[in-house]
């Protein structure tokens, strides 16, 4: 937890996945994050089977000026992908975990 109490974005999502794991979905859903080439860092999340599937989802697209200053971040299908550069996962993580909402039941 943060000196405010308020659960940091890692441990949002922490808590989204394990709502979601019943001894099933756990088995074949969960988060992939890897590192890019570029370099950078690639995010997929598996909304299959959580109350986020069929949630709409805004599209993000940060920029700086810099070349590693950037966000993407889209629903495709059943998947919240997301990539940004090597000093923003930070900011990509605050973005997913402010969308995710773990599972009350």
């Amino acid at each position: 937890m943060t000196s405010e109490n308020q659960p940091t974005s890692l441990e949002r999502l922490q808590t989204w996945y394990y709502s979601n794991c019943n001894g099933d979905w756990e088995l074949q859903y969960g988060f992939c994050l890897e590192t890019l080439d570029n370099p950078g860092w690639h995010l997929i999340v598996d909304l299959e089977d959580t109350h986020q599937e069929n949630q709409p989802f805004t599209d993000v697209s940060l920029r700086e000026s810099d070349t590693i200053g950037w966000v993407t971040l889209k629903k495709n299908g059943s998947k919240l992908i997301g990539t940004c550069g090597p000093i923003q996962l930070g900011s990509m993580l605050d973005v997913v975990a402010g969308w995710l909402q773990p599972n009350s039941g």
